[in-house]
């Protein structure tokens, strides 16, 4: 990284792919995530990480799902929340994007926006905007986990990205 820069972590969740960014690397992987008693869940297909080594509850279908109050029932009549399954894949990933270092201060997360290898940026589909149950929302969110994400990696005033939730600078 360039002096004065701190280090940052993006993470995109997506039905199709889960994806982290980090100055030095990309990682996707598709959202399956594998629970394991002994150890940390892993999260994508055995093609994708060599780290799914052994059995364990393998799971999909939870990111569409979030917020679904039923949860996802799993093999062995075990239920669990969506939100906690994207959770436990997205820091599975996260520590696979900084090599099991620990996690940087700065993070953004955005859903369900993709990166886009051509243009160099996380991009927000209008398919996707249209198809949300609150469009308004769902480009109000993606605009505001950019404008956080660029305040984080650029060492922006934090008051400066408090102005996206609304919270107007102090007055002096």
């Amino acid at each position: 990284m360039a002096d004065g820069e701190g280090s940052a972590l993006g993470l995109s969740i997506g039905a199709t792919n889960l994806a982290a960014v980090t100055a030095d690397r990309a990682v996707t992987r598709k959202p399956v995530l594998t629970l394991y008693d002994q150890r940390s869940p892993e999260v994508g297909l055995p093609a994708e990480n060599p780290k799914l080594n052994e059995p364990g509850l393998v799971i999909s279908g939870f990111v569409d799902r979030a917020g679904d109050p039923a949860g996802i029932a799993a093999a062995g009549s075990s239920t669990h929340r969506s939100e906690t399954l994207v959770a436990d894949a997205l820091r599975a990933l996260a520590y696979t994007a900084t090599d099991g270092r620990p996690l940087p201060d700065a993070v953004a997360v955005t859903h369900p926006a993709h990166w886009d290898a051509a243009l160099g940026e996380y991009i927000l589909d209008w398919d996707d905007v249209c198809s949300a149950s609150d469009p308004q929302a769902a480009a109000l969110e993606f605009a505001r986990s950019a404008f956080h994400h660029a305040c984080a990696v650029c060492n922006w005033d934090p008051t400066l990205a408090a102005t996206a939730d609304g919270i107007p600078p102090p007055v002096v």
